[in-house]
């Protein structure tokens, strides 16, 4: 049994050497959108995009001393979201626009109006302040039918982009000893939305890793 393992074995390792003397490089390329997601009859997929390219390469610099490896994989994606908010009626801000053309909260509710104004479940300025008492003084002439606020139903897509890179050195110094280095980089981008398109925030993140190792094996008779 042992004899007839031992040309397997040969080749296995004839192959390996092969291996670690030539260079490798690898790629790819994955796409998912909801066409591709399994759903049920009850629930719906949210639409969304991703696109996803990855490689890596390697070898040896110096044959059988020092191998060099690199990987790089980059996202462009994109996922819907939908919910439903409080906001400003579109009659509150023609009213306000009308008639407190100068006033500050007009001027901040006319540069970053809702992405939806209200639809339903409306409140009128009488009804707010009944909620509220004490705590909203209406401005005078405003009509307490007005409606004042209502529920919107925000949809909109937010992108996630990003990369990850990764670089690793190996350098065998001698038969037992052996230094590598390796290093990455993750970096990835998103959009915060509060329903209001002009205070859409932007993200970043990113995250570093450098690793430095020395190995040394020991061995001893049996």
């Amino acid at each position: 049994r042992d004899a007839a393992a031992a040309p397997l074995a040969l080749r296995k390792l004839e192959y390996a050497k092969s291996r670690a003397e030539a260079e490798l490089a690898y790629a790819e390329r994955a796409l998912a959108n909801p066409n591709m997601s399994a759903k049920t009859e009850f629930a719906a997929v949210s639409p969304f995009t991703r696109n996803e390219i990855s490689g890596t390469i390697g070898g040896p610099a110096i044959k059988n001393k020092l191998f060099w490896f690199g990987a790089i994989d980059v996202l462009r994606s994109s996922q819907a979201t939908s919910y439903q908010g409080t906001f400003e009626t579109q009659d509150f801000d023609n009213w306000a626009k009308a008639n407190l053309p100068n006033s500050l909260a007009t001027q901040i509710l006319q540069e970053a109006p809702p992405l939806v104004f209200p639809s339903t479940n409306f409140v009128t300025v009488s009804q707010l302040e009944a909620s509220n008492p004490g705590y909203y003084a209406p401005p005078t002439g405003i009509p307490g039918t007005l409606n004042a606020v209502g529920t919107s139903n925000i949809s909109f897509s937010t992108p996630k982009d990003g990369y990850q890179w990764s670089f690793r050195v190996d350098d065998y110094l001698t038969k037992s000893d052996r230094i590598y280095v390796d290093a990455m980089r993750t970096y990835d981008t998103a959009v915060s939305n509060i329903g209001r398109p002009a205070l859409n925030i932007p993200q970043a993140n990113s995250s570093d890793f450098v690793n430095i190792n020395w190995t040394h094996t020991l061995s001893r008779p049996f």
